[in-house]
């Protein structure tokens, strides 16, 4: 469980993160997070849900949160020409950073303690479609349309990581192109 506490013990309260419910993107995730406990995989019999929960708090914890934290102060200092190009490259790794760890290392724990296996995400593009094949063919039930989002998420997400690992990795910058796909797979 994310808390516990002997009712004999002293608890002291104390602020834990300073982004809360006001911020939009965490009221979405809230919403989001209740969604995978109480939907689709509430009716999956033999899944410790309470350990998913937990699972869930580092998602969010350990990687949305502090990935959005560092976005404030980057958002302020980008367009200043006085800031240093390399001051902003590295806020940028950062966040690029802990939205790797959410979504590549955290996420992935929650889905396969679920009973589904991701992994397949984050292969080469023949892997990936292999993955994919095989996750539909051992889940029949789950709608093909759900295997669609994979599709979607990939567009977006190996972008992501590949321009994170030209800025970590190899230290140079991500080509220019590379961002381009990046803005217009999210939007």
């Amino acid at each position: 469980m994310f808390f516990k506490a002997n009712m004999r013990e002293e608890v002291s309260i104390k602020l834990y993160a300073d982004v809360g419910m006001d911020e939009l993107f965490m009221a979405r995730l809230m919403h989001l997070r209740n969604h995978i406990l109480q939907g689709f995989g509430m009716k999956k019999v033999g899944v410790d849900w309470e350990n998913i929960q937990n699972d869930l708090w580092p998602v969010i914890f350990e990687g949305l949160v502090p990935a959005f934290r560092n976005l404030r102060p980057l958002r302020v200092k980008w367009a200043d020409p006085k800031i240093a190009e390399l001051e902003k490259t590295q806020m940028v790794e950062t966040i690029l950073g802990y939205l790797v760890v959410a979504f590549k290392d955290r996420f992935g724990i929650v889905a396969t303690n679920i009973g589904y296996p991701i992994g397949f995400m984050f292969q080469a593009n023949s892997n990936f479609e292999k993955g994919i094949k095989e996750f539909g063919e051992k889940y029949p039930s789950i709608d093909p349309r759900f295997l669609d989002t994979f599709r979607e998420d990939r567009a977006w997400s190996s972008v992501l990581l590949e321009i994170r690992n030209f800025l970590i990795e190899h230290k140079s910058k991500a080509p220019k192109e590379r961002i381009e796909k990046l803005k217009l797979s999210i939007t």
